[in-house]
């Protein structure tokens, strides 16, 4: 036996024993399969006569639900021929054989033509399924029908399969060809129905080899330029297609590779490295879900493919514990076909289970994802092959129990259930080949998830480039559309559009429908992030997809507690009307009333309300559009719930527009996040100094403070809110509407920086800034920009206050320098993305670099002040050559007054003079020049040189030592 032998059932029988989940999959496995009787197999006849009759009068269509129907049949013929072995029955024997012949009786496994095949995935799965229950019941047929059911799996599966895909004459296909999934589905099949008929093909080793040798292949196929084709992997082990469409791509084939190491003891094909990776990508696509929330190089032997003595004489072994291990739990063998297997009732539930009240499983379902139970075996068969007890626990979650015959004998035994996700998780993944980024932090007590498509365009993958789903707490606020059945209008003509993603259109218009076909010849990309305790920044490149639509489309995301900010810098080909989309699961509301409306969404987690502070000109609008459709295996493939997404529109007469959009949070409790703009003229640093209580840092310090202001999320802009315009007014348009009606004038030109400030229920404010002239428009000059008491030539940075009114925090991106009230806190000459952070005695940088750079820091946020007043942060003076100590701000003050110590700017020349001088701590300057951290006399500034690529370093300061820490 190939998939199904004794040591397979003896494991089985084990498991079902020990294992709460298999005991219950086993019952009502078992139940299901003890009502298939003669009645139910002629009903089966009939639904297949009536289905054929209905294609060939009405063609199109009907043919695929012909093909799924005799797939389904197929899988049956799988499940009961499992059953047939694990308890004797000759009833689900004759219907095994029954089955067979039926399906026999189609002309050809072929449901999808065209392209000159003579094959398609039907006639891969449909033979996997058939063969695997032949061989269970092979030793029950007569010579007769064996030989007319090789027949048939010869001719109607093996053949059209091998010859399409692989025989070096007579294939039409290659590796690139039919979708990234086709290939491997189809050959993995054709070697399962190789196994199976053994000297029934002709040269069968040659033939095993070719199968195996090209399987290798796959893995590694590195892609095709002229046909926009990518690679079937990357290096993190993702696959170019949707999470649904790798489930379906490693069905056949590990059911393949279980039997090919059964078979021949070649394990090889299951140590391939990609296969071992591959549970991380699984486990990082996922998020944890609330339990209410809305939203899963070895050679061949040469041994002949039929067994040999030394084979048969292991089988009979086998068999022998196999009937000692049946009676051992009340199996009895022989013609007792109607006896049940009798288990002991499972004591307690296994650990994902009793998650499921707390929690479970949420799967981002970007694409095409299709219904990820379907092929769940491979994560249970992925779990014992890299002993990932993860994977366990996911298909616990979102399967449940095991319940057809893979799932039962793909089920490992001796690993332990793990949780697949927890909501306590932080940081970011970059699935850097299919162009996925998923960010986790916490806020208000809860865990954010954003999870971020980029990639390619084809096929599975829609016109969605750049679009994101956001998770609160468990439960989902921004979601995708999913998609319908492909033989469904709505399927091109909605769900694969741009429009039903979380995207930004021009005129209506997004990604070119044609890539849908053509593949994407340059794909998206996440080049840049930034990963520090308490701040998340992430940089999503979508220009190349919008080929012809948009010169820059990068979308900035900054992930912090109570928001999430969202700039996206886009410049089309020409001016027109841009329009942000937002989708979300469960509709929203367009608030009025305040300065400008707000998009606010309801769910389990509380209320996130969406502010948008630039454009400053703006329309909000309502379109209609629907949610992910059931699949076909519910019966309900014909109903598409609708939802409603919203739209905010604004033109540009020179192309170049920038949506600042704010994602206030939802918390626990009454206060929230408040959001409005900086005006040029207010201040951007107000934190080294006592504000003024008439200044608007000011009120905002005694808002913080405690004194008054608003207690609910809100858009603040400026100082002076004004009545919502006619231009924000809510209009209602349906989803097919273009730029007709009336639209706000361009954004006012003249405007280099682009400010909005975030204050906090705890007092912390956080000011985002975007400096407009490093948007590429002054690439021959440099991109110099100030607000207020700001200086910097980044695109995006961002200052932090604590509730004392310190800063706490500096970030820039694609920057080399930031000036905060005349001093330099960072500085290199590689425009970089940095997190400069002022706490707890430390200073803690996060830098992400395209290349090894010098960079220089500040060590303390603001001139001029004592260790006492930078909340613990010396004025670090310089150590000597000889390796002297750095001094703290005391030391430095009492050396002044005496005389003893020249001034920051001189003191280059003073250690010139001294390096004779004993060091007052060889150790200290040791360890500094150790970790290539040098202090630069010239600017006050420490230095140091940071690698290629993203690295984080601690310098703890005090008066004795001033060491990096990594």
């Amino acid at each position: 036996m190939l998939l199904y032998n004794e040591e397979t059932l003896a494991r089985n029988l084990r498991l079902i024993k020990s294992v709460p989940a298999m005991q219950r999959g086993w019952q009502t496995f078992a139940a299901e399969r003890q009502r298939r009787d003669e009645a139910w197999l002629e009903e089966a006849r009939k639904r297949v006569a009536l289905l054929r009759e209905r294609w060939r009068q009405h063609g199109g269509s009907k043919r695929f639900t012909l093909g799924n129907e005799v797939r389904e049949l197929a899988k049956e013929a799988q499940n009961l021929a499992y059953y047939a072995r694990m308890t004797g029955s000759v009833q689900a024997e004759r219907q095994v054989l029954g089955l067979l012949k039926l399906l026999g009786e189609e002309e050809r496994w072929v449901y999808q033509s065209g392209g000159g095949r003579n094959s398609d995935l039907w006639t891969a799965d449909i033979g996997v399924y058939l063969s695997v229950a032949y061989d269970a019941v092979r030793s029950s047929c007569t010579p007769h029908e064996r030989k007319a059911i090789e027949e048939m799996l010869y001719t109607k599966a093996y053949v059209p399969l091998y010859e399409d895909w692989l025989h070096p004459v007579k294939k039409i296909h290659a590796l690139d060809s039919m979708g990234h999934n086709w290939w491997v589905v189809c050959v993995s099949a054709a070697g399962m129905l190789l196994l199976t008929l053994g000297e029934r093909v002709a040269y069968p080793q040659e033939a095993l080899h070719a199968v195996t040798e090209g399987l290798r292949e796959w893995f590694a196929y590195p892609g095709n330029v002229l046909q926009n084709k990518q690679a079937n992997f990357g290096p993190d082990g993702d696959y170019v297609e949707t999470m649904g469409y790798l489930d379906y791509a490693l069905g056949n084939f590990l059911v393949f590779e279980a039997a090919y190491r059964r078979h021949t003891g070649d394990s090889s094909l299951g140590e391939l490295p990609v296969l071992a990776k591959i549970p991380d990508v699984y486990l990082e696509t996922i998020y944890w879900r609330k339990a209410d929330g809305e939203a899963v190089g070895t050679e061949l032997s040469e041994e002949p493919l039929q067994a040999t003595s030394r084979k048969n004489e292991d089988a009979r072994i086998e068999s022998e514990a196999w009937s000692r291990a049946k009676s051992d739990v009340g199996i009895q063998t022989g013609n007792e076909a109607r006896e049940k297997l009798t288990v002991p009732k499972a004591e307690h539930d296994p650990p994902a289970s009793r998650s499921k009240a707390a929690g479970g499983v949420g799967t981002f379902h970007f694409g095409d994802d299709g219904d990820r139970r379907k092929h769940a075996y491979v994560w249970l068969r992925l779990a014992d092959l890299t002993r990932r007890g993860e994977l366990l626990g996911l298909f616990a979650d979102i399967k449940g129990d095991p319940a057809e015959a893979a799932e039962l004998a793909f089920y490992p035994e001796g690993l332990e259930e793990l949780p697949p996700v927890s909501d306590e998780t932080d940081g970011i993944t970059v699935l850097e080949h299919s162009g996925y980024g998923f960010v986790r932090w916490q806020s208000g007590g809860q865990q954010i998830v954003l999870a971020i498509k980029t990639g390619e365009s084809w096929n599975h993958n829609h016109l969605d480039v750049g679009t994101f789903m956001l998770t609160v707490g468990g439960t989902m606020y921004a979601d995708d559309s999913g998609h319908c059945a492909y033989s469904k209008p709505l399927y091109n003509g909605y769900y694969r559009q741009s429009a039903a993603h979380n995207v930004v259109l021009l005129d209506g218009r997004g990604q070119p429908p044609a890539l849908i076909e053509e593949g994407t010849k340059f794909p998206g990309s996440i080049p840049d992030w930034l990963d520090t305790p308490d701040y998340k920044y992430l940089l999503a490149d979508c220009t190349g997809p919008y080929s012809g639509l948009y010169r820059r489309f990068y979308r900035h995301f900054l992930c912090l507690e109570g928001a999430m900010i969202v700039i996206d810098d886009l410049q089309s080909e020409q001016g027109g009307t841009f329009e942000w989309l937002l989708h979300m699961p469960a509709g929203f509301k367009i608030r009025t009333g305040m300065a400008e409306p707000s998009l606010s969404i309801h769910g389990s987690s509380g209320e996130m309300k969406v502010l948008h502070p630039y454009p400053r000109r703006k329309e909000y609008a309502k379109r209609a559009g629907y949610l992910h459709a059931p699949p076909r295996e519910t019966g309900r493939e014909d109903e598409f719930p609708e939802a409603d997404y919203a739209g905010v529109r604004s033109g540009s007469d020179d192309g170049r527009m920038k949506f600042v959009s704010a994602f206030v949070l939802p918390v626990r409790g009454e206060r929230k996040t408040t959001v409005r703009r900086l005006e040029a003229g207010e201040s951007a640093a107000y934190g080294g100094r006592e504000a003024d209580g008439d200044s608007a840092a000011g009120k905002l310090a005694g808002r913080a403070a405690g004194d008054g202001g608003n207690d609910h999320a809100g858009m603040l802009y400026g100082l002076k809110a004004e009545a919502p315009s006619e231009q924000t007014t809510l209009r209602s348009d349906t989803q097919g509407a273009g730029s007709e009606g009336v639209f706000p004038p361009g954004e006012a030109s003249g405007e280099d920086v682009q400010a909005l400030r975030l204050e906090r229920p705890d007092g912390e404010i956080i000011d985002v800034f975007v400096n407009c002239r490093a948007d590429g428009r002054v690439m021959h000059e440099n991109t110099h920009a100030v607000f207020g008491e700001l200086e910097t030539d980044a695109f995006l940075c961002t200052l932090s206050y604590g509730r004392d009114g310190h800063l706490r925090r500096a970030t820039l991106h694609n920057g080399s320098y930031l000036k905060l009230n005349g001093r330099c806190l960072f500085s290199s000459l590689l425009k970089s993305s940095a997190a400069i952070s002022y706490r707890g005695g430390e200073l803690e940088v996060g830098a992400s670099l395209s290349a090894d750079a010098w960079c220089y820091f500040s060590a303390e946020p603001s001139p001029n002040k004592t260790a006492e007043e930078t909340d613990g942060f010396p004025v670090i003076a310089p150590e000597s050559e000889a390796g002297g100590r750095p001094a703290n701000a005391a030391d430095l003050k009492a050396a002044q007054a005496d005389g003893s110590a020249a001034p920051p700017e001189r003191e280059v020349y003073g250690r010139q003079r001294n390096a004779a001088s004993p060091p007052a701590s060889d150790s200290a300057a040791q360890a500094a020049r150790r970790a290539d951290l040098r202090f630069d006399p010239l600017s006050g500034l420490w230095k140091r040189k940071i690698p290629t690529g993203r690295s984080n370093f601690r310098l703890p300061l005090d008066a004795s030592i001033s060491q990096p820490t990594e």
